[in-house]
């Protein structure tokens, strides 16, 4: 609560560093990983480079605290409402300009309908899924808003009983700046309310 009130007042302090995303998502792994375990759900990890066992370093310019938060939120999402004995891969992507972060899962889905509001602050589609599953309703917006102060945004794609893909992008490290104004033209989450 003390993170998403500090975001939305403006008053979270950014440290930017040139960093590994994959090294980021390493770190998020072992923490999840005792989570997983209980539940018998495989956590993966695709990178460049991994097919041929030659690891192809990826540098980007971000927060790695922060960064490595959503990480976190986003596996800990995908383990909790994923089936048990169900799997949630990070495949990192690498283009001419940026890499692209996807966690996918093969857990319950969500309906087409909610995908905008699940990044809303305390929102969860299902009442049921709230006694059910738990959790506070506020890391995807954190991470939302983490992401847009990096210049980018996290996207869904799901379908209930199909599991679901969160994507975002961040710039290679020496394009931060060109991505950094461009994120002033970015749409607002759905919700920036301080909390009251």
């Amino acid at each position: 609560l003390l993170d998403f009130s500090r975001i939305q007042r403006g008053a979270e302090e950014m440290v930017y560093d040139t960093m590994d995303p994959v090294e980021c998502a390493r770190t998020s792994i072992q923490i999840v990983k005792p989570v997983a375990d209980t539940r018998n759900d495989r956590l993966e990890l695709e990178s460049p480079g991994m097919e041929d066992g030659s690891y192809a370093r990826v540098l980007v310019e971000g927060d790695k605290g922060k960064l490595g938060q959503v990480f976190n939120n986003l596996l800990s999402n995908a383990v909790k409402f994923n089936e048990s004995g169900g799997q949630v891969t990070i495949t990192l992507t690498l283009t001419e300009v940026e890499v692209e972060v996807a966690v996918s899962d093969t857990g319950i889905g969500i309906p087409v309908e909610a995908h905008d509001k699940i990044f809303t602050r305390f929102y969860q589609y299902d009442a049921s899924s709230t006694r059910k599953y738990g959790g506070t309703g506020i890391g995807l917006s954190i991470s939302q808003d983490i992401m847009r102060l990096h210049g980018s945004r996290i996207t869904v794609s799901s379908e209930p009983g199909r599991g679901s893909t969160f994507r975002f992008s961040l710039p290679l490290s020496g394009m931060s700046r060109e991505r950094k104004k461009d994120s002033e033209h970015l749409p607002l989450p759905i919700e920036t309310r301080e909390l009251i």
